[in-house]
């Protein structure tokens, strides 16, 4: 959880490479503030954004994005449209339907890539929202009721979907890739990948370059531990070998094999920042695939928990090929990343979320689980401590299974301030789940509109 009661320190050792100034644009906004059912003075704020269509003539889409005060019982909404001259920048790629990212349509490609997935709160009252794949980021201030487009002009470059505020300096960290990386990527999905890290410092408009070497594309979360020490990357794979060109209803010998080839490893990249140099670093290869997300230890700050989702895109539904795990990893100064343990289930599937809280005297991992469930692991022991079931979740008769498109699961989670709540949102509703008994507090709390659809995660601040 980002806390503002950070020290201001200079690191001396840490030299960019050069910075450039951003360009901001003003969308026009809407706004609207409404009560919310409950009161919870140990609830962090919660912030959660949504994407949705517009009629057929106007602008394509549109986003909006919800700030929860539970001390208050509040819920701030900001809306607005997307102009079609900026949305439609990423369009450079080959519109061909054979010739996009994970065989994806250009309609699908182009939702996929602004979809608001992650708000990074970057001062007090302002956030910065991530997109799914795209080169620009969305600045918002809900005293002001404003938002912005923010242009860091990296050319070519599309942008990591959940990054971080270094706890140290307060600058933002955040990735980016050239795109035309990706479209080599879509004729040999094994292609090398250049990234590069920049910091962006909100109060003055620039960036500059930090980092820059072999990484990935769909570069998904960056994170950076609470002492200001290390950097963990990860790139969201989600590329199958051997790409089943019309889903899975096919002939079971093409079926076996798109089941047997499996998917494309990605890569997680560790940094110490202390000794930042270009081309170097540390790459893990997990064996099971899909990385997305990493989250620090509360405890120890050279620990980290990083997913793996076990899942691919293929042609727009996703499918899973199998359970997805959190690694834990302890991070040594001289020998880099060392694995600690995993946290796993025969039924743990998707893992759209992890996110590491006090309960009692237990370092909790609550996981969220497709299709109707949370997982929380006791992060000593790795085993289960409570499940907590959601509703009646449609089933998974076999793997790969292809997730219905149509299909409600539990997204996001966090933890109240004192670990005794769990709050979890997903298709539209925000429901607060009991710890200790794993029980509802009361029926959930429905906060967005029907036409709007979730595509990230939300931030406890």
């Amino acid at each position: 959880m980002f806390r503002w009661n950070r020290v201001i320190i200079k690191l001396n050792k840490i030299q960019p490479f050069g910075e450039q100034q951003v360009k901001y644009t003003e969308l026009e906004t809407q706004s609207s503030t409404v009560k919310v059912p409950f009161r919870d003075p140990s609830c962090p704020n919660i912030a959660v954004s949504t994407r949705f269509s517009k009629p057929v003539g106007q602008t394509d889409f549109g986003q909006a994005h919800y700030f929860f005060d539970m001390k208050e019982s509040k819920r701030i909404r900001i809306s607005f449209d997307l102009p079609n001259d900026i949305t439609r920048q990423n369009s450079i790629m080959d519109t061909a339907a054979e010739n996009l990212p994970f065989h994806f349509k250009e309609e699908l490609w182009h939702s996929f890539c602004i979809g608001p997935h992650t708000i990074t709160p970057i001062m007090k009252n302002r956030f910065l929202v991530g997109q799914m794949a795209f080169n620009r980021f969305i600045k918002l201030d809900i005293e002001k009721k404003t938002a912005f487009i923010v242009d860091p002009e990296l050319e070519d470059g599309f942008l990591s979907s959940t990054n971080c505020v270094h706890p140290v300096t307060g600058d933002v960290w955040f990735a980016s890739w050239d795109i035309k990386d990706t479209i080599c990527r879509i004729s040999n999905p094994e292609e090398p990948v250049r990234a590069k890290i920049w910091r962006f410092s909100p109060s003055e408009g620039r960036t500059e370059k930090m980092w820059q070497g072999q990484a990935g594309d769909f570069l998904h979360q960056l994170n950076i531990s609470s002492d200001g020490r290390y950097l963990v990357l990860c790139e969201m794979g989600l590329r199958p070998v051997y790409t089943m060109p019309h889903g899975l209803e096919k002939k079971e010998e093409e079926l076996k094999i798109f089941t047997d080839k499996g998917i494309i490893p990605s890569k997680i990249l560790v940094l110490d920042l202390e000794h930042l140099k270009d081309e170097e670093g540390w790459r893990l290869t997990p064996p099971v695939p899909t990385q997305a997300h990493v989250e620090f230890d509360i405890a120890n700050p050279h620990r980290f928990y990083a997913s793996c989702h076990n899942m691919v895109f293929d042609g727009g539904p996703i499918v899973l090929f199998g359970p997805g795990s959190i690694y834990c990893y302890d991070i040594n100064p001289d020998d880099g990343p060392i694995e600690r343990c995993r946290y796993t289930d025969d039924h743990l599937f998707r893992v759209t979320t992890h996110y590491v809280f006090k309960h009692q005297d237990k370092i909790l991992l609550g996981v969220s689980n497709f299709p109707n469930s949370i997982y929380l692991f006791d992060t000593d022991t790795t085993e289960i401590y409570r499940r907590l079931s959601m509703f009646e979740g449609e089933a998974i008769d076999s793997l790969p299974y292809s997730c219905k498109k149509e299909t409600k699961f539990p997204y996001s989670l966090c933890a109240s301030d004192d670990g005794k709540t769990l709050y979890v949102i997903g298709s539209g509703q925000l429901s607060r789940f009991d710890v200790q008994t794993g029980l509802p507090t009361e029926e959930p709390f429905t906060f967005y509109k029907e036409a709007e659809v979730m595509m990230g995660h939300l931030t406890a601040y």
